[in-house]
């Protein structure tokens, strides 16, 4: 009777086998590794600092006497360090960083401006500089002078005497500092954008108590992309002055004025949602001649601080401002909803605020010439 050999190994439990053997045979290893002498390596220091990141302790309103972990109201700040590294140049682009704010066209019968709205509801009249509301609702088209922005959500009327259900928003202005600096920034890029900034701070020695003078200076121009030579130009300038008559009783003397030149774009004409045949992205439909942008901000404001002691202070804050916005618009694809191809009725310029006679039609072939229609005359 033939017995059955006893089953070989699978190949991989013989080569496992077969290896193992092989290191425990080789003489001397283990003893060779006990044998070395530790390898003494060079020192190494290493030094650093505990990032604070983006975190602010206090509002900048005097209002908030607590910090803002004990303030019963929900704060959101947005430093000068983030507006920095973002590089916001607006107001718009600031509060991108803030849930639950949305943005209108600010148009239409509603105000011209930036038109804020904060959980569903219209901000456009709780927006406060430096803890005081602002006179008007206007365009805040550049952060040059802004420390930080302030967003308080929910009915705000017991700190700031009126507001809302959605909330406010308060912008602070940056003030002198106890440190001397210079801070000189510049921009060049696509589309003719060239920018420059100046922010600089200087104590003044001799002058009172802890007494500072700091201005910021801005320049700023760009083009549109893909749009035809429309431009944006802007420029501004914001010294502040504190005079410090002892330890507690100071003065805070602080002038703005910005100057902002633009072109108005209204797009293309287009009907039923879509561009009109023939006509080029890049084109301008207004009138180069007439449709202008042109808005001056400015404001004085005194800021008088005396602290009693350490739980009673008196402040008086005091601001004139001034803001004129000049305005001609041609929006020519308001009025294609009706025109057959090829011809439409364009918006004539309208200053914002005046009555004008009715507008008269126009035509304009492909190379965007305009004819004015016989007994025409066009404002």
């Amino acid at each position: 009777m033939n017995k059955k050999s006893p089953p070989a190994l699978p190949p991989r439990h013989f080569l496992a086998s077969t290896i193992g053997f092989a290191i425990a045979s080789v003489p001397g290893v283990g003893g060779a590794a006990e044998q070395q002498k530790p390898l003494q390596l060079d020192s190494i220091k290493i030094e650093t600092e505990e990032h604070r990141g983006y975190k602010v302790e206090r509002s900048s309103s005097a209002k908030y006497v607590a910090p803002l972990l004990d303030t019963p109201q929900t704060i959101t700040t947005i430093p000068s360090q983030v507006i920095q590294e973002q590089q916001a140049l607006n107001l718009r682009q600031v509060l991108s960083n803030v849930s639950g704010i949305t943005f209108n066209a600010g148009e239409g019968g509603g105000g011209s401006g930036d038109s804020i709205n904060i959980r569903g509801f219209s901000a456009n009249s709780n927006l406060q500089i430096d803890g005081l509301r602002d006179s008007a609702q206007s365009n805040r088209s550049d952060t040059f002078n802004v420390e930080q922005v302030e967003v308080i959500k929910g009915p705000n009327s017991v700190f700031g005497g009126a507001g809302t259900t959605g909330g406010s928003i308060n912008v602070a202005s940056k003030q002198p500092r106890d440190q001397a600096f210079t801070r000189l920034g510049g921009s060049i890029g696509s589309d003719n954008y060239y920018r420059l900034t100046l922010d600089g701070n200087q104590p003044l020695e001799g002058v009172g108590t802890n007494s500072a003078l700091r201005i910021n200076l801005m320049g700023h121009q760009n083009d549109v992309p893909d749009r035809e030579k429309i431009d944006r130009q802007r420029w501004g300038i914001a010294p502040s002055l504190r005079l410090g008559f002892n330890d507690t009783t100071r003065l805070t003397l602080s002038v703005f004025h910005q100057s902002d030149d633009n072109l108005p774009d209204y797009g293309v004409p287009a009907r039923d949602g879509k561009r009109l045949a023939g006509v080029k992205r890049d084109a301008y439909f207004g009138w180069k001649n007439l449709d202008k942008e042109q808005i001056e901000q400015s404001a004085f404001t005194a800021n008088f601080e005396h602290e009693f002691n350490n739980y009673l202070r008196l402040q008086n804050l005091t601001r004139y401002s001034h803001t004129a916005r000049d305005t001609i618009v041609s929006a020519s694809h308001t009025n294609t909803s009706r025109v057959p191809p090829g011809r439409y009725l364009p918006a004539a310029p309208r200053p914002m605020g005046a009555t004008l006679p009715p507008r008269c039609g126009s035509t304009r072939a492909t190379s965007s010439a305009i004819s004015s229609s016989p007994g025409c005359a066009m404002i």
